[in-house]
């Protein structure tokens, strides 16, 4: 954590320069998360490490039990582009608390930060950076870790699941998935709208947890699409000048494509695919891939849902977000949200059908209450998006489709680690032992069915 600090001008001009991230985003969404975690584990590294007492089997008396909590050992941590520096720190963290000598493998497609990853772990006992490309990483999944720690795509999720079974190696990952986000009819517009802009187009909307696509109630539509487009000119005044930069040509052209299917097929209230200029990556001279705005379609989900929309057959993965209006069968029935989970249910068929995060937007408790229950997910938030991963002591992941195992707090704590138990007897009752040894005698088997 002194490092960190020591070097926080290192870290906020890696991020600029890879990403174009703003001070606030430097700041909010990878240093503040990265010394949150280290303070979290500061303070409660003594009572995690500490063996813990179990109970005994009263067939065993006289005897004491505990569980030891024991580095899992060698591990490789496989970070990603998205947030190249929180996201290789923050399970680094976790692996140290508990005792692991770690590899890092930052993305290549943010070398600065990269290279500001590598000074970090330079600075830290039994702990390595590994710089390359696909080859270097496909080369380090062939060795058999204790445990591989990946943050990324589900594509690449199977084939790093697929090398950590050759070695029967612990595997955590944490992928993403198209999180929904459901606004019920009591839902409180004006927030909903500032805080589903924020977290769909902060980091330009390259968020594994960022809400994907909005799912709502017929009735918002008048007030809805207004509030998005005039929160998105209040945060971002200059509009994609004040975004993050999106991290590679490809994904750029990917999202434009994306945008031009979904023109043809649904209403577009922010349209902007403008070029922002291009600046230089030091020490290199290239110029930063173009920004993209903010773009909302909306329609019925029969054009939304269409394959052609190409809306929703992935994880967007930018700035662009869908809204689909349902109409409700029953609208004398005010606490009924079955229309919306229908529709989200329908989405997801056939791909995520469990994404990292659900978001839910409503005044009405029974509403909300109704759709968490209904959704599954990795994690929640109801009346906010993408806070929930915040507070340190919270676990974070995701299941099935959108990750395997979960860290922060006493959660990465645990994932680093190996719960080994241990029994002590002692010798002073032996003649107690004989119910259990041949041959035994029908006492021997009336005593142990009662006792056992």
């Amino acid at each position: 954590m002194a490092f960190v600090r020591s070097t926080r001008d290192e870290f906020f001009a890696a991020l600029k320069a890879d990403l174009g991230k703003t001070d606030i985003e430097c700041l909010s969404a990878e240093y503040t998360m990265v010394l949150a975690d280290c303070k979290q584990y500061l303070a409660t590294i003594k009572a995690l490490s500490q063996p813990q007492p179990r109970a005994s089997h009263v067939a065993l008396f006289p005897a004491s039990a505990r569980v030891e909590r024991l580095p899992l050992g060698p591990t490789l941590i496989i970070s990603p582009f998205n947030y190249p520096i929180s996201l290789a720190l923050q399970p680094l963290a976790a692996a140290i608390a508990a005792g692991c000598p770690v590899v890092i493998k930052p993305s290549e497609l943010t070398p600065a930060c990269a290279r500001y990853i590598a000074t970090v772990c330079d600075a830290l006992p039994s702990t390595w950076c590994c710089l390359g490309a696909v080859e270097t990483s496909t080369r380090l999944l062939n060795v058999p870790w204790r445990h591989i720690f990946f943050t990324g795509s589900t594509t690449v999720g199977k084939i790093v699941a697929a090398a950590g079974a050759r070695h029967l190696s612990r595997v955590t990952l944490e992928l993403g998935g198209k999180s929904p986000c459901v606004l019920c009819e009591s839902a409180n517009v004006e927030a909903a709208a500032r805080r589903i802009v924020w977290g769909k187009a902060a980091n330009a909307g390259q968020t594994c947890v960022a809400p994907d696509f909005i799912v709502a109630d017929d009735r918002l539509q008048p007030a809805l699409l207004p509030a998005l487009a005039r929160e998105y000119a209040r945060q971002f005044p200059n509009g994609a000048a004040d975004m993050t930069r999106i991290v590679a040509q490809r994904h750029f052209d990917r999202a434009r494509g994306i945008v031009a299917s979904a023109r043809a097929r649904c209403g577009m209230i922010e349209s902007g695919l403008s070029e922002a200029p291009g600046f230089n990556l030091a020490p290199e001279d290239r110029e930063l891939p173009l920004a993209l705005d903010l773009t909302v379609f909306y329609g019925s989900p029969d054009a939304v849902l269409a394959p052609e929309a190409r809306l929703m057959q992935e994880e967007l993965f930018c700035p662009v977000l869908p809204v689909i209006f349902v109409k409700s069968a029953h609208p004398e029935q005010r606490d009924n949200v079955q229309h919306l989970i229908d529709v989200v249910h329908r989405a997801q068929t056939g791909f995520m059908a469990v994404p990292l995060a659900l978001y839910v937007f409503a005044e009405r408790k029974k509403q909300s209450q109704a759709v968490v229950a209904a959704l599954e997910s990795g994690g929640c938030a109801i009346n906010d998006c993408v806070t929930h991963l915040l507070p340190a002591n919270l676990p974070f992941g995701g299941m099935a489709e959108s990750g395997l195992g979960s860290y922060h707090g006493q959660a990465g704590f645990l994932r680093f680690s190996h719960e080994r138990s241990v029994l002590m007897r002692g010798t002073g009752a032996v003649q107690f032992d004989s119910v259990r040894f041949t041959p035994a005698t029908p006492l021997a088997l009336s005593l142990i069915e009662r006792v056992m």
